[in-house]
């Protein structure tokens, strides 16, 4: 369950602003450039963002009522609400522009000239409805903390594991975003992993991917305006398959400095803490 961002890539420092609050409150967010990758089926990837989102944010501008792409997401959306009533579509403006006549009827947050402002009039609708299985924050100092957020469910048959996780240097003017995606192989079930509900599985993986990374720490080295894709697998004590894990990493923020070394493993030790002691 998501929140869907459609904007036009001028706004782009504004899109990318608000979904990290959106992450900082532990909200799980579908934003294009965090969730598609080269060689990804545009068209395929906003479909499935679209079929996952509880809300449909529609960042409204200047620049994004002359796009014919946001006008196809906006189509999209409001299809999706009348068909099945379990996607909220909610209308964000920046700028002083005209809002189409199939949106006008409907409340919007006003983020010109107070970001902070229409923040708290978007938090006050999706709050209340938006409630992550597993979300923390962590402080290992007083200079760092990290904002994570997952969801897991079945699809296909199949355990699927979400992780969203914000990383952040006070320090610093950038924050590394943190991707993972667990998928379990056909064999794997509540009941072969003897679980009693599907909120065991994240602390299961979360543990597991601990001593996964003991004895060899999982650093990548992060450039901005780029993605690092990685992939692992977890394994029970055979040998066999048990979840396959995809991990995107990416510099958000500060665009002009260089790359960064960034140690994967450690944040599962630090959302360990955060589960254990929340």
């Amino acid at each position: 369950m998501t929140v869907f961002i459609s904007y036009n890539h001028k706004d782009g420092e504004f899109a990318e602003r608000l979904a990290l609050e959106l992450v900082r409150r532990d909200i799980k967010v579908w934003k294009d450039s965090w969730r598609i990758g080269v060689g990804d089926s545009l068209i395929q990837k906003v479909q499935d963002g679209l079929e996952g989102a509880r809300f449909f944010c529609i960042i409204f501008s200047k620049n994004s009522l002359d796009s014919e792409w946001v006008k196809r997401e906006i189509t999209a959306g409001l299809l999706r609400e009348i068909e099945s009533r379990k996607v909220m579509i909610l209308p964000i403006v920046i700028n002083d522009c005209k809002l189409p006549l199939l949106v006008r009827d409907k409340l919007y947050a006003d983020f010109r000239g107070d970001f902070d402002g229409g923040l708290k009039k978007l938090l006050s609708v999706v709050l209340p409805h938006y409630q992550t299985q597993s979300s923390g924050r962590v402080s290992p100092d007083d200079h760092y903390y990290i904002d994570y957020s997952g969801f897991t469910e079945v699809v296909d048959g199949r355990i699927v594991c979400e992780i969203d996780i914000v990383s952040f240097d006070l320090e610093e003017s950038y924050s590394i975003l943190t991707q993972i995606q667990f998928e379990g192989a056909e064999a794997v079930t509540l009941e072969t992993l003897e679980f009693q509900s599907i909120q065991d599985v994240t602390a299961f993986l979360i543990k597991a991917c601990i001593a996964e990374f003991a004895e060899k720490p999982a650093r990548v080295v992060v450039s901005p305006g780029k993605k690092t894709v990685s992939h692992f697998t977890l394994l029970d004590k055979d040998g066999l398959l048990l979840f396959d894990a995809n991990v995107t990493v990416k510099i958000v923020g500060d665009k002009r400095r260089g790359s960064v070394a960034f140690n994967v493993g450690a944040l599962f030790s630090q959302m360990d803490v955060s589960r254990r002691y929340a």
